[in-house]
């Protein structure tokens, strides 16, 4: 109990972005119980984290010599890629996690929720649809597979390097003015970051909100205006603040910032200094947000 009180506290201080006191406590558990997989398998995280892929073999490794079907410690290492905007390590680690045990459902989930985010839509779909005939009680798969569903009668709009989403009447009306302000942001932010993104980039454009929300979390009720998961952007409509203070122009040059700081960084950039150099460049654009 006590190794079990320093992992939960180890995982508290990763979600403050606290690294350092997080393998404090790690460490202080695995003295405990060097045996503790799921204390190891947060420590090959970190090491993850660090970009230090022979200490997570290594780690792993370990793991799977104390609990060969121990699956969770890779699902760990999806999770900890994932909060950190690695989605395509998310995805591979969930593969390895499912295929050491076909029904770790979080893993399944995890693999779903990634692929959707790099806009793999038939592969989330299958992930997840297994990961909800295994386990119909998670309201983050249950609520993204709802939005799968809603998506299938969104229009699509293929233009130069970038595909746009969304209700049709909606698209079609945002489409003329989208597209050539996409088609600059791209060009001034491949100069800036000194990168090319594969194309085409895909935009969806929500009507609700709360569709906005859970295709970013899972979960309704988090108020964004907009996210990028580097080759997918997805953002509040005009439709949804008329009149209002919303610039879906000023979302989208810097959520299409972020995308090549993805891009660049490889995902390790770390979130504070992203988001202030997306807001410089919005602003550079002569957008005030």
């Amino acid at each position: 109990q006590w190794a079990a009180a320093r992992i939960l506290l180890a995982q508290i201080l990763l979600e403050q972005d606290n690294p350092r006191a997080a393998q404090d406590q790690l460490e202080a558990a695995l003295e405990a119980n060097p045996r503790c997989v799921e204390a190891l398998s947060l420590l090959a995280a970190l090491r993850d984290r660090d970009g230090d892929q022979e200490a997570v073999d290594k780690l792993m490794s370990l793991v799977r010599m104390i609990a060969p079907r121990y699956s969770e410690g890779f699902a760990i290492l999806a999770q900890m890629a994932a909060d950190r905007r690695r989605y395509q390590d998310a995805v591979h680690y969930a593969a390895q996690a499912t295929q050491l045990d076909a029904r770790n459902w979080r893993a399944h989930a995890l693999a779903g929720m990634n692929q959707l985010r790099l806009g793999n839509n038939a592969a989330a779909r299958l992930s997840l649809d297994t990961a909800f005939r295994g386990d119909p009680f998670n309201v983050w798969t249950k609520n993204t597979l709802d939005l799968l569903d809603a998506m299938d009668a969104y229009a699509v709009i293929k233009r130069g390097r970038f595909e746009l989403t969304g209700r049709a009447d909606h698209v079609n009306v945002l489409a003329p003015y989208l597209f050539p302000l996409a088609e600059q942001a791209f060009d001034v932010h491949a100069k800036t970051y000194g990168v090319q993104l594969a194309t085409p980039i895909r935009i969806e454009v929500h009507p609700q909100r709360d569709d906005l929300s859970v295709r970013t979390l899972g979960t309704a009720g988090v108020d964004l205006l907009g996210v990028s998961f580097g080759p997918t952007i997805v953002i509040d409509g005009p439709m949804l603040n008329p009149g209002g203070p919303f610039n879906w122009a000023s979302v989208l040059w810097h959520e299409l910032a972020h995308s090549f700081q993805l891009q660049l960084s490889r995902g390790r950039a770390p979130r504070w200094l992203a988001e202030g150099m997306a807001v410089h460049d919005e602003h550079n654009a002569g957008y005030e947000g």
